[in-house]
C-alpha cells in the first residue's frame, strides 16, 4: 500500500490551505479551506495506520507499550493509550476497523470502515467514520482500468481545543495509479467549518510527476473551494503552465490579488 504517498498528499493539501489561511487571516473562505484540508488529513492518517495494523502487524513508528491491536470477528481495534509516535503526534483512543481480510487485497474492491471512538489527535477530538475501497477498474471514465483506492468520510467531526467544531459531512478522495504516468488524485468534499459556514471543494488532476520521474511536489492540478455568496478560491499547482517540478503554487480569487506561495 502506498502509505507514504497517501499521508504526504494529505499533508500537502493541508499545508497548502494552511498557507492560504495565513495569507488571508480571518477570511471565511480560508477558514473553510483549512478545516476541509484538516479533515482530509485525519482521514488519510487513520487509513494509513489501519493499513499498517491489518493482519495483526505491529505499528511502525510507535512504542509497543502505548498501543494494542485487538482482533474481533470482521475486524480489529487499534487502541492507543497516551501514545506519542515518532511523528511527534499524540494519539489516544480507539480506531475500530471493520473489514474482511480480503478487503485489503489489490483488485478486490473490498470495503473498509474505520470509526473513531473517544479519539484524540494531538489536541483535537475526532468522531465519525472513514471509509476506504481498494480496487482495480475504470474510475476515470476513459475506458482504461487502473489500480486505485478511494477514501471517504461520513460526518467526520473535529472538535478544536477551544470547543469549536467542524464537520466534514462528505468526502471522496480518489488515488489512481497509472502505469508509467504516476499517480493522479481527484475528488470532492462538503462540510461546515468551525464558524458555522458551509463549503464545498473539488480537487482535479493533481499529479506528482511520473513513476520514472517522480516529484515531491504536485506538478499539475487544482483545488477549487466554493462558498455561497463568495468568489471561488483556486489553488493551482502548475502556476506557470509548464508542469515543472517546483515547490511553487498559485492562489487566485476574483476581486483579490493573486498570491504565489511556496512549500517549505
Amino acid at each position: 500500500m502506498k502509505k507514504n504517498l497517501l499521508k504526504f498528499s494529505a499533508l500537502l493539501i493541508f499545508a497548502v490551505i494552511f498557507a492560504l489561511s495565513a495569507c488571508k487571516k480571518g477570511d471565511a473562505d480560508s477558514q473553510s479551506a483549512e478545516d476541509a484540508a484538516r479533515g482530509s488529513y485525519f482521514m488519510s492518517d487513520a487509513f494509513a495506520i489501519s493499513n499498517d495494523a491489518q493482519g495483526g502487524k505491529t505499528l511502525k513508528g510507535f512504542s509497543e507499550e502505548c498501543y494494542e491491536i485487538v482482533p474481533f470477528e470482521g475486524g480489529f481495534d487499534i487502541i492507543f493509550t497516551a501514545c506519542t509516535g515518532d511523528d511527534g503526534i499524540y494519539r489516544d483512543g480507539t480506531l475500530r476497523v471493520t473489514a474482511a481480510d480480503s478487503a485489503w487485497i489489490n483488485e478486490n474492491s473490498g470495503g473498509i470502515s474505520i470509526t473513531y471512538i473517544d479519539f484524540t489527535h494531538n489536541d483535537h477530538g475526532i468522531s465519525g467514520t472513514v471509509t476506504a475501497v481498494i480496487g482495480y477498474g475504470d474510475i476515470t471514465g476513459n475506458g482504461i482500468e487502473y489500480w486505485y483506492f478511494i477514501l471517504g468520510a461520513d460526518d467526520l467531526k473535529v472538535t478544536y481545543p477551544n470547543g469549536n467544531t467542524a464537520i466534514l459531512n462528505y468526502a471522496e478522495i480518489n488515488y489512481v495509479f497509472k502505469l508509467l504516468k504516476g499517480v493522479e488524485i481527484f475528488g470532492n468534499s462538503r462540510g461546515i467549518n468551525r464558524i458555522g459556514i458551509a463549503y464545498s471543494t473539488v480537487s482535479e488532476n493533481i499529479k506528482y510527476g511520473t513513476f520514472a520521474d517522480p516529484c515531491p511536489w504536485p506538478t499539475e492540478g487544482t483545488i477549487t473551494i466554493t462558498i455561497e455568496g463568495e468568489k471561488d478560491i483556486i489553488v493551482d499547482f502548475d502556476q506557470d503552465g509548464t508542469g515543472s517540478c517546483d515547490n511553487i503554487f498559485l492562489v487566485t480569487q476574483k476581486r483579490h490579488d493573486d498570491v504565489t506561495l511556496t512549500f517549505n
